[in-house]
């Protein structure tokens, strides 16, 4: 296998393959399964090295952040939630369910020796090794409007001013100052306060030349140069105001002057790319904190507009997509062209059908807008049994050539669920030697060995539902996997084995004709499957799944189990870009990949289910696309000339489960009515995501406006716009 960058994580692939339960209509807590079953069963989890389910993180005025184990009555317990999270990504998995928990975040690049992806999005190139910025310059300003917060960029002009002109201006003003206070690598803050405590005025006057190549280290650079800073008004002279940025390293020797523009006019910024524009600029952050933190360049930009309002910013105009992109640098992060949703939607939209369930769904519940399908699987804390037991408290922080391809190309694809591969052992955490007490925290995890109970409670759920569950345990009777959980995963921390205690099984069948013990269920769980799948269980995804959580095979590859090193002696991300390393796969998976083997399922899924038109892949792409995007109805293709069209202004959309389920859109006040199967019923899947679960309960009427085709004597449901 090839080298690969080290990584505490890895991922099991995803494919565009999603099983859709075909008894999914039919899922309630109040009419019994046939083949369902109520009860509960006890599970023990045994900690296989220290584990620290983490609980506040207490930070006194001084020293590391402690956190330590999360109590209930005094006792150390693992959360239900905990239990239901970990399992339920299992289940997912095992299940080709759907990977829905992610961030839609979109990330940046910043790489300046890459034209393709970074240099040429910022600069064009104007004769022989000359090269022009193509990024603006404007001012960003705050307004609240009807209560809610609008941001507007307003363009200037700018130049770039050499720090031997600003010296001279400062030495003009009788102020002491430094080249090594403009020059040392320090961020922008730290000049803006070199400049204020020398009561020196950001706002003055200057001399603006024509635009020109000038000699730089990478060939010529075109720009509008900035001479004669003054603090007085000339006749040759601009007023304006002088713009510090980062200093990466002492080789730069430039800062900015912005000056106005005639006849400039405010640009309103959309949303989702100030939305970008802050996920860039944050300081990094617990995934619990919902408040939103700025790093040390996104708060001073806030200083600015409550001091002065209005900050500099530079952006580049928006692109083909509408997006405007702005940075607090001339060379600022790039917003990458695709988030992570919208490089899902490319490779495999299915795992986007919100309303529709995957088991996951179906057993632990799932949340659509306001509508909820509530889980048929409650799990208790877990408590600890006996004395707790602490152990040693580590101090961590917090944080051939290949090609591959990143959210700026459109061959992306996201590489799976994230995993933490388990081993024997834990590791320490390295630890920068400049590193303060501000980024690290004290563990204080329970030992090796110690024990938890949990009981798992669960209504009317079928066989193989509960099978899945049973199955996601221990991974189908694999006792040498683990599970991995809480604090300190990228260290080998929280490795936990499950396992049920079979004794304390209490199974209540919906019917009397059907004898099940757990045993029973775990095989009706694997039949499912492997009746669906043929080769299910040796597939590549449950390979890669099972591979990661064996400690053996962990152990053999420490080396690899950690992140990379960058400190004033190593920078291993340097090497990993030299030497063309990327995060290879965990598993070396030499059979058919799940892509290729479940194409015939898709397709036969895909027909079935409105999403893919048989026979057509193409017009089945086209159609995935439209189905994600918002419209007031959605017209099937005509199965024949109609005779006439009818719009029933008031009508009521009913949901009947049985026969397989199936829609009735009836008039109000009138026995006229359309009944639809759910299988054809492609209009209904257009309708909004709450109004479908709504539909689907069985007990409220939708009120719509429904259009009817009248063709062959006979009345099919062309569009329905809820109201």
């Amino acid at each position: 296998m090839p080298a690969s960058i080290p990584s505490p994580y890895n991922f099991v692939p995803v494919g565009k393959y999603v099983y859709f339960p075909e008894w999914s209509d039919e899922v309630t807590h109040d009419i019994p399964f046939e083949d369902g079953v109520s009860g509960w069963v006890d599970v023990e989890v045994e900690a296989e090295t220290p584990l620290l389910i983490g609980g506040e993180t207490g930070r006194g005025k001084s020293g590391p952040a402690k956190k330590s184990f999360v109590t209930l009555d005094g006792v150390p317990a693992i959360p239900g939630s905990t239990l239901k999270g970990m399992l339920r990504s299992v289940v997912e998995i095992a299940s080709y369910g759907k990977l829905q928990r992610f961030n839609d975040h979109r990330f940046s690049i910043r790489d300046l020796y890459d034209e393709r992806n970074y240099r040429n999005h910022m600069t064009e190139t104007v004769g022989p090794q000359t090269y022009r910025s193509r990024v603006l310059a404007g001012w960003l300003s705050r307004a609240t409007r009807d209560g809610e917060v609008k941001w507007h960029l307003t363009p200037c002009d700018y130049g770039r001013v050499d720090r031997s002109e600003l010296l001279k201006f400062a030495a003009a003003e009788k102020v002491k100052m430094e080249e090594r206070d403009l020059r040392e690598r320090n961020p922008a803050g730290h000049k803006y306060s070199v400049w204020k405590n020398g009561g020196l005025s950001l706002t003055v006057h200057a001399r603006v030349d024509a635009e020109q190549p000038y000699k730089h280290s990478p060939g010529r650079l075109v720009y509008r140069r900035v001479t004669d800073v003054s603090r007085l008004a000339g006749t040759a002279l601009t007023p304006g105001r002088i713009v510090f940025t980062g200093q990466p390293g002492s080789n730069k020797h430039m800062e900015f002057f912005f000056f106005e523009r005639k006849d400039a006019a405010a640009i309103e910024v959309d949303n989702r790319d100030f939305k970008d524009f802050q996920f860039i600029h944050r300081e990094g952050q617990e995934r619990h904190e919902r408040e939103y933190r700025g790093n040390d360049e996104y708060c001073l930009m806030e200083s600015f507009i409550e001091d002065e309002g209005r900050a500099p910013v530079f952006y580049l105009p928006p692109d083909a997509s509408g997006r405007l992109r702005m940075g607090l640098a001339m060379m600022f992060k790039l917003p990458c062209a695709r988030s992570v949703e919208e490089v899902l939607r490319r490779q495999a939209p299915w795992h986007l059908e919100r309303s529709r369930p995957d088991l996951a769904d179906l057993i632990f519940g799932h949340v659509v807008g306001r509508a909820a399908l509530r889980g048929r699987l409650s799990i208790e804390a877990a408590r600890l049994q006996g004395a707790p037991q602490y152990g040693d408290e580590p101090k961590v922080t917090g944080g051939g050539r290949r090609q591959y391809d990143g959210y700026m190309s459109d061959r992306a694809r996201l590489r799976g669920w994230k995993r933490y591969p388990v081993r024997n052992a834990t590791q320490s955490s390295h630890i920068p030697e400049r590193a303060n007490d501000s980024v690290m925290t004290i563990l204080k995890p329970l030992v090796k060995g110690s024990r938890f109970i949990a009981r798992f409670h669960f209504h009317n759920l079928k066989t193989r539902e509960l099978g899945a569950v049973l199955w996601a345990i221990d991974f189908g009777g694999e006792k040498r996997c683990r599970h991995s959980v809480g604090t300190g995963k990228p260290l080998g921390y929280g490795q936990v084995r499950l396992g049920v205690i079979e004794s304390s099984a209490h199974l209540e069948p919906n019917s009397s004709k059907t004898a099940v013990n757990l045993e029973f269920c775990r095989q009706a769980f694997v039949a499912h499957m492997e009746a669906m799948q043929p080769g299910w269980a040796q597939g590549e995804a449950l390979t890669h799944l099972r591979e990661m959580a064996d400690p053996a095979l962990g152990q053999k590859r420490l080396q690899e189990l950690r992140y990379p090193v960058l400190d004033g002696k190593t920078n291993d991300f340097t090497a990993a870009k030299k030497d063309g390393l990327v995060l290879e796969p965990y598993a070396d998976f030499r059979g058919q990949s799940d892509e290729v083997r479940l194409q015939k399922a898709y397709n036969e899924a895909a027909a079935r289910l409105g999403l893919l038109e048989p026979g057509n892949p193409a017009a089945g792409e086209e159609a995935r696309k439209r189905s994600h995007q918002p419209t007031a109805a959605t017209s099937l293709p005509a199965v024949d000339e109609p005779l006439a069209t009818e719009v029933w202004s008031k009508a009521f959309l009913i949901y009947n489960a049985g026969g397989g389920g199936a829609l009735i859109v009836s008039v109000d006040g009138s026995h006229e009515k359309v009944v639809t199967p759910v299988a054809q019923a492609s209009w209904f899947r257009s309708l909004p995501d709450e109004l479908q679960l709504r539909a689907r309960k069985k007990t409220v009427n939708v009120t719509a406006e429904v259009t009817v085709r009248i063709g062959a004597g006979a009345r099919k449901v062309v569009s329905v716009k809820a109201r």
